[in-house]
């Protein structure tokens, strides 16, 4: 009997603790934070002073206040993809090319 209580509770915490999934952000919020961090990666690498990974976090640092929501997608942007997205920008192809081919946003 103390085992069957023991699991209630157990089940009973767990469906009172269990939060709602996130709501998931709206593709054409994500293609504008894409094309956003493209075009950003764009202007810090036209100096050629910065590496690929100071690119990231300073692109990611400029475009915080603007997208709140997409700290995540930053760092992830930043840590994943930041080389294929450098890749595409040096080779001028537009941001929402480069959000389409290399992220799948913006299709």
């Amino acid at each position: 009997m103390k085992l069957q209580i023991a699991i209630s509770v157990v089940i009973v915490l767990s469906i009172t603790t269990t939060q709602a999934a996130p709501t998931p952000i709206p593709e054409a919020l994500q293609c504008a934070f894409c094309q956003k961090f493209v075009a950003t990666v764009r202007q810090l690498d036209k100096f050629g002073t910065l590496t690929v990974d100071e690119i990231a976090n300073e692109a990611c640092t400029y475009l915080n206040p603007d997208f709140p929501d997409f700290i995540d997608t930053c760092d992830t942007l930043a840590l994943d993809d930041i080389n294929v997205i450098v890749d595409f920008v040096r080779l001028g192809t537009t941001e929402q090319a480069v959000c389409r081919q290399a992220i799948g946003v913006c299709i």
